[in-house]
């Protein structure tokens, strides 16, 4: 609790000292000390120890002998969703892109919404912010349509992904003795379990939130029936990917930049992206391969945005669109397969 408490604060504070503040130096200033506190928070309590031991086996790696003492550190709950939720608010209104609050409660609920606390959707404060302040009222077909949800979100998570991941998890701890048959039924179930993992949380937090009379963000829109990997990182996670997009990718050059320069932002982007999900260089590899997978779409002249609904209006897609469907399935399938 002290760790939410010491960021909301700082990004509070930050936000009401950048509301009077209109020299450009003092405002990168109160920018950089928000950037400070809440990446210093994140990353000593979720990469010191991953730092540690890996400068340990690089000079292990040379001849070097090194023992480092590592603080088993244990990693705060939800600390990786509420510093990217609070931070991004401190930049928009650096950005002049939303006025600061002058109520701390408002502020305080925001970065602390219980139903996507532990694992979002991360919301933006130009969306929740406002909300709190906004008298609700009980609507009973709200309550329906959220009580719908958190049913389908259960379903979702307990009879679809934990059942899939005792198979998954029996395969893939005698990987040594399956063969590949085998091990790619494990991997597609993989990819079904996570899925309806990740999603069934988000649907349970959305739902829940308009119980209380709250709208949340979509976070996931059928990603496996995306036609390209750019469509499907539009569809996955919608927003963590859209907070790489807005705070990492378009800060470094985004879309506007050379190619070469587009290039090495989004595989930069996508490689971040894979350590914030995890400390471990197992993530650091699948965000680079991810990073890897849209190097095509922007080598190509016109790239095929697919912003449209697949099939929409016709029932069943065209041989071309589920050819460009399975080809994505199977790319982020073959990334399950090497990790």
């Amino acid at each position: 609790m002290s760790l939410i408490f010491i960021s909301s604060l700082t990004d509070f504070l930050v936000g009401r000292g950048l509301a009077g503040q209109q020299d450009p130096r003092k405002r990168k200033l109160l920018l950089g000390v928000s950037i400070v506190v809440n990446l210093g928070l994140l990353g000593f309590f979720k990469y010191f120890d991953f730092f540690v031991d890996s400068f340990a086996e690089l000079l292990g790696f040379f001849g070097l002998q090194a023992n480092p003492s590592s603080l088993v550190i244990i990693l705060p709950v939800g600390i990786s969703f509420y510093t990217f939720q609070t931070l991004s608010y401190t930049i928009d209104v650096y950005r002049r892109k939303i006025e600061p609050t002058r109520d701390p409660i408002s502020f305080f609920a925001f970065v602390s919404f219980f139903p996507q606390l532990v694992a979002g959707p991360i919301e933006r404060a130009r969306n929740l912010l406002p909300q709190f302040t906004k008298p609700r009222e009980f609507n009973l077909e709200r309550a329906k349509d959220g009580l719908r949800q958190i049913l389908g979100g259960l379903f979702k998570k307990i009879a679809i992904a934990d059942f899939v991941a005792r198979y998954v998890e029996s395969i893939f701890s005698t990987y040594q003795h399956q063969d590949g048959l085998v091990l790619f039924i494990g991997v597609f179930l993989f990819a079904i379990q996570i899925y309806c993992d990740f999603s069934g949380y988000s649907d349970i937090a959305i739902g829940t939130a308009r119980l209380f009379g709250f709208e949340l963000m979509r976070n996931f829109a059928y990603p496996y029936f995306s036609r390209n990997i750019g469509e499907f990182w539009r569809r996955w996670h919608v927003s963590l990917s859209s907070w790489f997009r807005d705070y990492v990718y378009y800060p470094l050059g985004g879309p506007f930049s050379s190619k070469a320069r587009q290039i090495i932002t989004t595989i930069v982007t996508f490689t971040v992206s894979g350590l914030w999900h995890g400390a471990n260089w197992t993530f650091v590899c699948w965000g680079f391969l991810n990073g890897c997978y849209y190097v095509p779409l922007i080598l190509s002249k016109n790239p095929p945005h697919h912003k449209g609904i697949v099939a929409k209006k016709r029932g069943l897609p065209t041989l071309k669109e589920f050819l460009q469907m399975a080809g994505t399935f199977g790319a982020q399938e073959f990334i399950y397969f090497q990790f």
